[in-house]
């Protein structure tokens, strides 16, 4: 089965290449500007996996992740947070508020995709979901 990822971040260029880079690998990708685009693509169906940048022109990612995290439909959901704030207090922050992963921009393609791969085999074998 192809899994579904779901790109949040209003930077065109960077969504443009996350989707390719993803695209690549064999997932399907749908993508959102901004919080509101990504709440109504979280209630059309569920995806298997969040890229989600924590400044969003709408608002705080960490503000989505959150209610990710408190929707019974999304709560499994794996979030990896992505942000140029990567002081150890922003990955902090963003791992309390129920993110799975924070990746610092910029970061490599590998980096990324290791996680995404390894988020979605954790889902895969049901174990819980933990920050880190």
């Amino acid at each position: 089965m192809t899994a579904n990822v779901l790109i949040v971040d209003d930077e065109a260029a960077i969504t443009g290449f996350l989707k390719e880079l993803i695209e690549e690998d064999g997932y399907r990708v749908a993508t959102a500007a901004d919080a509101r685009s990504a709440r109504a693509a979280l209630a059309a169906g569920t995806p298997d996996i969040v890229l989600l940048d924590a400044v969003l022109p709408d608002g705080h990612g960490h503000a989505l992740c959150q209610d990710i995290r408190a929707d019974r439909a999304t709560r499994h959901v794996p979030v990896i947070m992505m942000s140029a704030c990567s002081r150890p207090v922003d990955v902090e922050k963003g791992l309390a508020l129920g993110a799975d992963a924070y990746l610092g921009k910029p970061f490599s393609a590998s980096q990324l995709m290791t996680t995404v791969t390894r988020l979605l085999e954790r889902g895969a074998r049901g174990t819980e979901r933990a920050a880190g």
